[in-house]
């Protein structure tokens, strides 16, 4: 059903097209044909692409501003630090939407003493769900350290932590104090041989990324960039940007060794490697309020045509 008109002009469902339309090229001389031919009156299409246009206009400079002042902060690199106290994070850290990457922020848990041998002797009759295969702890263990195929990934989607393996949750203690006490009761674990790979993408809430066997590759690139942001992105929160592109701006490449711990503000791009057969474990509850459902940028550019 098309929009209809309101009483002091169009409504906003054709606003929102003609937005849309202004920042895909479109003249107004070509967006005011459409609208006449949808039934609109000329001087009332012409007075209502003329507002918004205006505004666009306005906004846009102050938009490429923000930018460009944004990009001023950017270091150039992600700051390695010290693991720090709550007060510390929230000032230094979680205000700034900065990540950390807090060497050795994982090295007090006690889960820092799992290996991959470890956990095969405590479980390995367990069964597990990975993917769509049905397998035991033991098999998969003995296929993450031989010859396993990238695909043999434990992820967040398996609940390994809220299912067969519920009781390794034990383990995430102690916490860092900026994190709530509850924070293991949502951990995700995360747990493959060598090249396994995230795709781009960013989460939509801050995530505590604790490194515990092996090593992972991150690059990441800040959620304002345009050139992630103008790529296809699917289901709101996958960028199809090729990171590995020669030449591609704007993206901070690290490693992280066991032990370490990387903190990922909600919105931030990130793709993960893993260079050795490897063990992780995410947190998402933080002691203030982390996480933004509505920050879905590929889903708000397929609802409004953008």
């Amino acid at each position: 059903m098309l929009p209809t008109m309101d009483e002091v002009g169009l409504a906003p469902g054709w606003r929102r097209w003609i937005r849309a339309a202004l920042e895909r090229g479109c003249t107004p001389a070509a967006i005011a044909r459409d609208l006449i031919c949808e039934g609109v009156e000329e001087a009332l299409a012409v007075r209502e692409i003329g507002i918004i246009d205006d505004a666009l206009g306005e906004l846009s400079p102050r938009l490429e501003l923000l930018r460009r002042m944004l990009d001023t902060v950017e270091t150039g690199r992600i700051e390695r630090r010290p693991l720090c106290d709550a007060d510390t994070f929230f000032r230094e850290c979680f205000t700034r939407y900065r990540p950390v990457l807090f060497a050795r922020g994982a090295s007090g848990l006690r889960a820092a003493g799992w290996s991959f041998t470890a956990l095969r002797d405590r479980f390995g009759e367990r069964s597990l769900t990975i993917g769509e295969r049905r397998m035991s702890v033991a098999e998969a263990v003995d296929a993450f350290l031989s010859d396993a195929p990238p695909e043999l990934y434990i992820t967040s989607g398996d609940r390994a932590l809220h299912g067969p393996l519920v009781e390794l949750r034990d383990d995430l203690t102690p916490l860092p104090d900026f994190l709530k006490a509850d924070a293991p009761t949502s951990a995700n674990l995360w747990m493959g041989p060598a090249g396994t790979t995230s795709p781009l993408h960013h989460d939509t809430t801050h995530v505590y990324f604790c490194q515990l066997v092996g090593r992972k590759r991150y690059r990441l690139v800040a959620p304002w960039k345009p050139q992630v942001l103008t790529a296809p992105i699917e289901r709101g929160w996958d960028s199809t940007f090729d990171v590995e592109r020669a030449g591609a701006e704007g993206v901070h490449d690290l490693v992280l060794e066991p032990g370490d711990a990387l903190y990922i503000p909600t919105g931030w791009w990130h793709r993960v490697d893993a260079l050795d057969p490897s063990i992780s474990v995410s947190l998402r509850s933080f002691r203030w309020p982390a996480a933004h459902a509505w920050y879905a940028p590929g889903t708000y550019r397929r609802q409004h045509g953008s």
